[in-house]
C-alpha cells in the first residue's frame, strides 16, 4: 500500500542511446526501498541498493540524460535538504554536497529537469522557485510564482517543455486554485 508521496522516472532511448526502454524507477512512501518496474516482464522488483534514508513527501527523481545518462538524481523530500544521485551502470547512491544547502523540501515541492544541466524546484506552498545547477552543484534562487497557497499538496506540478521553435518553458500548476503558469527559461 502506498501511503505518501512518490516519484517515478524512465530512461528512454529516444532521449539518449544509453537509456533502457524497459525500466521505470520508483522511490517514495517515506521509505528507503528503491524499485524498478520491467515493462516487458510486467513486474516490480526491489533494487539491491536501497536509498540511504527515506524518500518522503516532496521527493522527486529525474534521469539526467542530457547531463549524465548514467545518473538518476533524487531530491529526498521529507523536510530535508538532501540530494542524491544513483549510478545505473555501477549501482550505488552518492550524496551530493551543494551550496547553499539550507532550504528544506517537503509536501508540495515540485521539480522538473530541463534536458540539459538544471533541475527546477518549486518549494512547497510558498511558490518560491530554485534551480539546481548539476554541473556546479550550486542552488540558485529562480524567482517566485504568483500568489502563495494555503495548503501544500502532494504530487508534482512542474514540467519542462521545449517548443518546436526552441523556446523553453517551465509550466507550474498552483497548489490550491485553478491557475496554470509558465515561465520562459531559455531559447535554442
Amino acid at each position: 500500500v502506498w501511503g505518501t508521496d512518490g516519484a517515478l522516472t524512465h530512461t528512454c532511448k529516444t532521449y539518449n542511446g544509453a537509456g533502457n526502454d524497459d525500466y521505470i524507477y520508483l522511490i517514495g512512501n517515506a521509505a528507503t526501498p528503491f524499485y524498478r518496474f520491467s515493462i516487458a516482464g510486467n513486474s516490480w522488483s526491489a533494487m539491491a541498493n536501497a536509498l540511504t534514508a527515506a524518500a518522503g513527501a516532496g521527493c522527486s527523481m529525474h534521469w539526467t540524460f542530457g547531463f549524465n545518462a548514467d545518473r538518476l538524481y533524487v531530491l529526498r523530500g521529507g523536510a530535508t535538504a538532501t540530494i542524491y544521485y544513483y549510478s545505473i551502470g555501477t549501482p550505488g547512491w552518492t550524496a551530493v554536497t551543494y551550496y547553499p544547502g539550507s532550504e528544506t523540501f517537503s509536501t508540495g515541492t515540485s521539480t522538473c529537469y530541463d534536458a540539459l544541466n538544471r533541475l527546477y524546484i518549486v518549494k512547497d506552498a510558498t511558490h518560491r522557485m530554485f534551480y539546481f545547477q548539476l554541473d556546479t552543484n550550486l542552488m540558485y534562487i529562480g524567482g517566485m510564482w504568483p500568489y502563495t497557497s494555503g495548503t501544500a499538496m502532494a504530487g508534482d506540478g512542474l514540467v519542462f517543455i521545449q517548443t518546436p521553435d526552441g523556446a523553453q518553458y517551465v509550466y507550474y500548476r498552483r497548489q490550491v486554485g485553478t491557475e496554470f503558469f509558465r515561465m520562459l527559461i531559455g531559447w535554442f
